[in-house]
């Protein structure tokens, strides 16, 4: 990590790729390694051994409480919810307006992120039609 701080790196996004196998990339919520919350974070650990720089860390972020945790024991200083935030575009404003419990999590079942993508489609989510029921009775 020093050589890549010294060439001007000023923090890590850390997470696995396996592009032959998208599910190990993108694993869904029964993948039988990494199927549970926080599911890459172990990563950030290793990574940590190395460096003092800011950590992004990913994989199965939906729960605010674990997300904060994750934050004040100081394992990353970021997290990326790519999936959360299709699931729940106002998970931050939810969180800040006392509404956690109206947050839509994300199931991760691949169905309309990652099947969309991968068919073209571009990326939904599974509450796409909820949301928008309840965006025509407000």
């Amino acid at each position: 990590m020093p050589l890549l701080e010294r060439a001007g790196v000023t923090s890590f996004h850390v997470t696995l790729a396996n592009h032959s196998a998208l599910e190990n990339t993108i694993p869904p919520a029964n993948h039988p390694y990494f199927g549970h919350p926080g599911c890459f974070l172990k990563f950030c650990n290793e990574v940590r051994q190395y460096t003092d720089l800011p950590i992004c860390g990913v994989g199965g972020l939906n729960d605010p409480d674990f997300v904060e945790q994750q934050l004040f024991d100081g394992r990353i200083q970021c997290a990326a919810m790519s999936r959360q935030l299709l699931a729940d575009p106002d998970w931050v404003n939810k969180l800040k307006n006392g509404q956690a419990k109206q947050i839509y999590r994300c199931v991760r079942c691949n169905k309309k992120c990652l099947g969309g993508l991968m068919a073209h489609q571009g990326t939904r989510c599974v509450y796409d039609a909820l949301r928008e029921k309840e965006t025509q009775k407000a």
